[in-house]
């Protein structure tokens, strides 16, 4: 089921730092999406029409998909987003769940969106090709997870780098200044507690860490 309404929302790419007045509208389910949406990246269809996905989210040409699954269901995932034609597949690893019901999250940006991200210099806070975040809890098992060689892992630590370094160029300044609040206000943290937060997040880098390329 599609609802559409106008409304100012935050951009629904959870890490593009910019509000959207426009025709927003969602997809409840999985019901198929066509490639002909998707042609900037061939092969994306197949992340987008995954059995896993609760919900399409799309905002001026920014997009977003949310999933609910088992490890399983996210290694499929994963497999399908490895081969998808872009210069980058990049995926984030951070506590979870989202909204207390998604496991992993995809976002593009495209249209209008994406015009904005380029004319702002947010390139340095913001990716220009798919990014999947994966919001680790239990139901997850983090030992079983399969990340395909041709996937960039990134951890909370990574984008908190990634921010702090873009403060340092004045127009991407205010994104990044936006970012970094949302770090530390991730909702996340309130709805597990500290010291689960923290425990997950440690349990994330021993992850990411060993399955990193060795420099």
């Amino acid at each position: 089921m599609r609802h559409l309404v106008f409304a100012s929302v935050l951009a629904v790419s959870l890490t593009l730092p910019a509000l959207c007045f426009a025709l927003l509208y969602t997809v409840e389910g999985n019901a198929p999406q066509s490639a002909e949406n998707y042609k900037r990246w061939p092969g994306f269809v197949d992340v987008v029409n995954q059995p896993s996905r609760q919900q399409l989210v799309w905002c001026n040409g920014a997009e977003s998909f949310y999933y609910s699954g088992d490890t399983q269901a996210l290694n499929a995932i994963l497999r399908d987003f490895a081969k998808v034609e872009c210069p980058t597949h990049t995926v984030i690893f951070r506590p979870g769940p989202l909204q207390n019901k998604y496991d992993w999250h995809v976002a593009i940006v495209e249209g209008i969106a994406r015009h904005h991200v380029v004319a702002n210099r947010l390139q340095l806070v913001n990716d220009l090709d798919p990014v999947l975040t994966v919001y680790i809890s239990d139901k997850l098992k983090l030992d079983s997870v399969v990340v395909p060689q041709e996937i960039q892992i990134r951890q909370l630590s990574d984008l908190r780098s990634r921010y702090l370094d873009a403060q340092k160029d004045e127009t991407a300044k205010p994104g990044a200044d936006r970012l970094l609040e949302a770090l530390d206000e991730d909702p996340i943290l309130k709805q597990l507690g500290a010291k689960d937060y923290e425990a997950r997040i440690q349990q994330i880098a021993s992850f990411v860490e060993l399955r990193r390329p060795k420099k």
